[in-house]
């Protein structure tokens, strides 16, 4: 056998691997029987033998060693990924669980709220009445006609009526009819709208009493499109007289608006524009832009985008851009008064120059 390449014999390497099984129990020295009988022939290449089998089963164990650790490094890495996905399961367990009672608490509440709807639906029904068939309609007695500006007493009966203005400078007389959705009045025809809020619901407002005033009232319209209102109470027939004063019926009957759309009085108040231009510029006689002036809900400046103010207006009052489609005001010399909540309820952007 070379020098280079020693062989050990198997017998030797199983004899080694008991002692060690044997030193790792009793945590004794071993090999010194196997050093004091010797083989003859092999004295020389047993040390180098049992150099180099000492050499490979230190690292037979070390490797045994890593793997043993491998393990253990295996074994707990899958228990911190069972108890992470435990983890997972749970909370993902707990989410559903709250969308659950969320959803059921939703249903619940919209059954609330559908209930309470139905109920007070059911319980009211008849509080507004706008009756589909006005024939059954009675009008026997005396109403409040509001024309506008002008106001009249009316006293009807099964089938005529007479009236006459406050003044008692006008009267008319004649006879009438009601049917479905209309009503004819010496021979004409109006679309007509009947309105009754019952004395029952009254019985719901008792708190609010003297902040809601019940009303029972009907109106028809003109060729013109304008409202006549006949009410049961004198009261709020004069509130409905108030309204009209500020309406562009009212202004348009009294001739207040020019040919460019402007409403402005003696005092050189902006009243109202009615026109249909994009851009708008204030005339220079105007000295304040009044309330409502360009306010959608009184049908004003509905096509108006911008509006220039100029250095002659001094005062723009609370609400005169309130509700209003403007979305650009300019105002030139930058002087101007400006109340408080002139532009309440519109996006508009102010310039000054």
């Amino acid at each position: 056998m070379s020098d280079k390449t020693t062989r050990i014999p198997k017998e030797d390497i199983l004899e080694l691997l008991n002692e060690l099984e044997n030193e790792e129990k009793n945590n004794e020295p071993i090999l010194h029987e196997k050093e004091k009988t010797p083989k003859k022939s092999r004295k020389k290449n047993n040390d180098s033998k049992k150099q180099l089998s000492f050499e490979g089963i230190s690292l037979l164990r070390n490797s045994n060693k890593k793997k043993e650790n491998s393990d253990r490094l295996n074994i707990k890495i899958g228990e911190a990924g069972s108890e992470e996905r435990r983890r997972k399961d749970m909370d993902n367990r707990k989410k559903k669980v709250k969308r659950q009672r969320i959803i059921i608490i939703d249903i619940v509440m919209l059954v609330i709220i559908l209930g309470m709807f139905l109920f007070v639906k059911c319980r009211n029904r008849d509080a507004f009445s706008d009756k589909g068939d006005y024939k059954n309609i009675s009008l026997n007695g005396t109403w409040y006609k509001v024309d506008i500006d002008d106001m009249y007493v009316v006293k009807f009966t099964d089938e005529n009526f007479q009236e006459e203005d406050v003044f008692h400078e006008k009267s008319n007389k004649g006879t009438y009819e009601v049917g479905n959705h209309a009503m004819k009045i010496n021979n004409k025809v109006y679309s007509m709208k009947y309105v009754n809020e019952k004395s029952d619901y009254e019985d719901m407002l008792d708190e609010n009493e003297g902040n809601y005033d019940l009303k029972n009232y009907f109106y028809v319209i003109d060729n013109q499109g304008n409202k006549i209102y006949y009410f049961k109470k004198e009261d709020d027939a004069a509130n409905q007289l108030d309204y009209n004063y500020q309406t562009n019926a009212y202004y348009e009957k009294s001739g207040m608006f020019d040919e460019n759309g402007f409403a402005i009085d003696e005092d050189g108040v902006l009243l109202a524009y009615n026109g249909d231009l994009k851009e708008v510029t204030i005339p220079s006689s105007v000295k304040a832009i009044g309330e409502n002036a360009f306010s959608a809900d009184f049908s004003r400046g509905l096509n108006t985008e911008k509006v220039i103010v100029p250095a002659s207006v001094k005062t723009i009052e609370t609400g005169a851009f309130s509700f209003s489609k403007v979305k650009n005001v300019v105002l030139q010399g930058g002087s101007q008064n400006v109340k408080q909540g002139a532009y309440d309820e519109s996006e508009i952007t102010v310039e000054k120059n």
